[in-house]
């Protein structure tokens, strides 16, 4: 259920999106940081614990479409390639992938993760915005973009941290958000 909505997500994002980066995938990660990234040069990465933390699946769409602006504007290859020293193509010729794969990991969990510049965040979130405002995400009453996106911000690293998501009845066959969410806690065990 929960990759099912993000393949919902993700087809609606899809039209907003540069032409580079239009085949992109979203993928599920089953573990509980409330994080999200990218993967040159076509995957973007959602935790279960950030469907699990997310009240309301804007915040994963925004999340997306951050990890998009990311992709787009070719951040994570920029930091990666910011790692590469003399030795590396030498080890890539002598098949060692360490320690281009452990900069790669970096991304994965935001403890280790270098980070973007203050820069490549702006751009992203400006980016981001103007991806979500171009697919018309639907708002709650008295919501706006802006508020949204600040609100992924505040989301925790940890999730779940006010128990688990009750499971309530869909309307009209479309996936019920508190459902989805209920997965993802099941997957991490919250």
């Amino acid at each position: 259920m929960v990759e099912q909505q993000l393949a919902v997500i993700a087809e609606q994002l899809r039209p907003a999106c540069s032409p580079s980066t239009r085949s992109f995938r979203v993928l599920l990660a089953d573990y509980a940081d409330v994080h999200s990234f990218s993967l040159p040069p076509d995957a973007v990465i959602v935790t279960s614990g950030l469907v699990c933390g997310a009240d309301d699946p804007n915040l994963v769409t925004a999340a997306v479409a951050r990890e998009l602006a990311h992709l787009e504007n070719r951040d994570v290859s920029h930091c990666v390639a910011e790692a590469v020293d003399w030795h590396t193509p030498l080890d890539l010729v002598l098949g060692d992938v360490t320690k281009l794969r452990e900069r790669m990991l970096d991304f994965a969990d935001p403890k280790r993760s270098p980070g973007f510049t203050p820069e490549q965040e702006t751009a992203a979130s400006e980016r981001a915005l103007a991806i979500l405002t171009r697919v018309g995400v639907p708002m709650a009453p008295g919501q706006d973009l802006a508020s949204l996106m600040e609100r992924l911000k505040q989301l925790p690293l940890a999730a779940a941290e006010n128990g688990q998501p009750q499971r309530t009845a869909g309307k009209d066959g479309t996936l019920d958000w508190a459902k989805v969410r209920a997965e993802a806690c099941s997957l991490i065990g919250r």
